[in-house]
């Protein structure tokens, strides 16, 4: 996003509150793909002796996802997305088997492939410039009256 862009609202947009919401901002947004930064936090019920298990970071790729759909609506529509389901996760790496709560993650997501309500995503998250998780998913949006695949 350029610095000239508001930051959007992140509370607002994503229905989770506030220990589930693991999205602090968005670092970078393009056709297709969002960048997040975004942190576990020590509370969270994920975190046990100060680090979570690497799979929660596909929370953080999912909410990415979510930020990626709003943000591109072509109206500026900044309501909630309707509910998203995880329907598939593939060819997921883990590089870690945890990582620590509270610290910088960062979160690329790309969206690869759409058809009516579903959709395929890349992702890559980092920590202290690593790849600690890569794979693809995908989600089901849930919005009625449209088809769960294309036409």
């Amino acid at each position: 996003m350029s610095g000239a862009e508001d930051p959007p609202n992140l509370a607002a947009l994503l229905p989770h509150g506030e220990r589930a919401r693991f999205i602090d901002a968005v670092h970078d947004l393009a056709a297709d793909s969002i960048v997040c930064l975004a942190r576990v936090p020590p509370d969270s019920a994920y975190v046990v002796d100060g680090s979570f298990p690497t799979f929660v970071a596909l929370e953080l790729a999912a909410q990415s996802a979510a930020l990626l759909e709003i943000l591109e609506r072509p109206t500026g529509d900044l309501s909630p997305p309707p509910p998203g389901y995880l329907v598939r996760v593939r060819d997921v790496r883990f590089d870690l088997a945890r990582l620590p709560a509270g610290e910088p993650l960062s979160c690329r997501v790309r969206r690869t492939a759409s058809a009516g309500r579903l959709r395929l995503f890349e992702t890559e998250v980092s920590f202290g410039g690593d790849v600690v998780l890569r794979g693809t998913f995908s989600v089901l949006i849930d919005e009625p009256g449209q088809p769960a695949r294309g036409a």
